[in-house]
Parts: C-alpha cells; sequence; structure tokens
C-alpha cells in the first residue's frame, strides 16, 4: 500500500511543476487543436491503466508524454503557438488550403479527361456532386462559398442549420457515428472555464504518484484568482 503523503507536501510537489497560467495558451488554439490536447491525455490516462499490457512504445510514449507536462510544456505541439498565420479550423470543418484546392482541380481535370463508363453520369454543376458522380468523393467532403459580409454568424448558422441537412440526403451520406460528446463553440468556452486540460493534468499526477489532491487543493491552484474560485464541489 502506497504511503499517503501529508497535503503540505503534495502542494510543494506540485508547485514545482503545476503553474495554471501556462495554460493561458489555450485560448490560441482552434477545436481541433484543443480536441488533439484532450485526445492525448485520455490516451495516456487510459495507457495507465492498462500498463501491464503496453508495448515499450506506447509506454515509452507515456513516459515522453509526461516528462514534457512536468518540465512545463502544458501544449505538446510546439508549432501550434506560432501558426498565427493559420485560420481558424475544426476535426469537421476547415478553410480550403492551396494544396487541397489543387487536388481537386487535379480530380476534376482526370474525369472530364477520362471516357465515362456506360450507367455513369457525371454532369453536376456542383463540385462535390460531380465528384462523387465520379467516384473521387468517397468522404463526402462538400465544397461551399460562404460570404461572410452577407449575413452575421448566427444566420449563417441557421441558414448551414438547414442546408446540411438537405445535402446529406441529396449526396445519400450516411449517418456520421455518434461521439462520445460533442465538442463545439460552447464545449470549447466550458472545457477553458472549467480549466479541464489542467485538471486533467492533476488527475494524471494523482494516478502516477497514487496520491489524491484534496479538493480545497485543486480549487485554490486551479484558480488562483479568488475572484474566479470555484467551490470543490464544482471541480
Amino acid at each position: 500500500m502506497t504511503k499517503r503523503i501529508p497535503v503540505a507536501e503534495i502542494v510543494e510537489a506540485l508547485s514545482k511543476w503545476f503553474d495554471v497560467s501556462r495554460y493561458d495558451a489555450l485560448k490560441d488554439l482552434t477545436l481541433e487543436q484543443i480536441y488533439a490536447e484532450l485526445e492525448r491525455r485520455m490516451f495516456v490516462y487510459k495507457a495507465r491503466q492498462q500498463w501491464e499490457t503496453l508495448d515499450d512504445k506506447h509506454r515509452n510514449a507515456v513516459i515522453h508524454h509526461d516528462a514534457m507536462i512536468h518540465s512545463g510544456r502544458v501544449l505538446l505541439e510546439d508549432k501550434w503557438i506560432s501558426e498565427s498565420h493559420m485560420l481558424s479550423h475544426s476535426y469537421a470543418v476547415r478553410p480550403m488550403t492551396r494544396n487541397s484546392l489543387f487536388n481537386y482541380g487535379r480530380a476534376m481535370y482526370r474525369l472530364e479527361n477520362t471516357p465515362q463508363e456506360e450507367n455513369v453520369s457525371v454532369s453536376s454543376d456542383y463540385i462535390s456532386e460531380y465528384l462523387k458522380q465520379g467516384g473521387l468523393n468517397p468522404a463526402n467532403k462538400m465544397l461551399i462559398e460562404i460570404d461572410l459580409e452577407e449575413a452575421s454568424s448566427d444566420d449563417l448558422a441557421e441558414h448551414l442549420k438547414v442546408l446540411i441537412s438537405q445535402w446529406q440526403k441529396h449526396l445519400k451520406v450516411p449517418k456520421p457515428p455518434e461521439k462520445d460528446f460533442r465538442f463545439g463553440h460552447k464545449t470549447f468556452q466550458k472545457i477553458l472555464a472549467y480549466k479541464i486540460i489542467p485538471l486533467m493534468d492533476l488527475i494524471a499526477w494523482e494516478q502516477l504518484n497514487n496520491q489524491k489532491i484534496k479538493y480545497p487543493v485543486l480549487a485554490g491552484i486551479l484558480h488562483p484568482d479568488m475572484r474566479y474560485a470555484r467551490g470543490s464541489e464544482q471541480i
């Protein structure tokens, strides 16, 4: 049985590596990048639970993750910090890049210069449907134009909400698999407000050291500014 460490020693141990202000950099990440940070931590947590059955590759990945976090590198993809030129995107929605446009153009050129098979009609004016007719859009991606000056973000969201279901039906897109949780703008805001990622790193420390951080200690180090402090029952 692991000996319980006194609270004062736990606080001292945490103070050597944990600084909640480092996590302010999360505000500059996109939804997709936040999701990746969450997913990595969930993988490590589950991996520790299955430690005895892990191969060396996965064990080394977990050890590396822990070392980076405890050295103060809370964002494990340094390049994300310097990518201020990137337009925001998520795992399901992203602005088109020049490379993507080139690939679509190449696919269209291929279709237009290849004899069509019998009983196959490739004639749609819409790129997504045109490529799907030619068998070159297996992922059912939808290429659209959005005029950001034409309508408010709320109006655009409403338009998309209506149109997406119609596009899915028209292109005969199968229903996407249910995810464990919804990950959108509201979830993003809650993750930041409730400091979920720093909390996950503290829980990982508990798991790694077989110790329990008392709720008042968690509340204090997660919310050092008492104006925004949350009670232990909210953590």
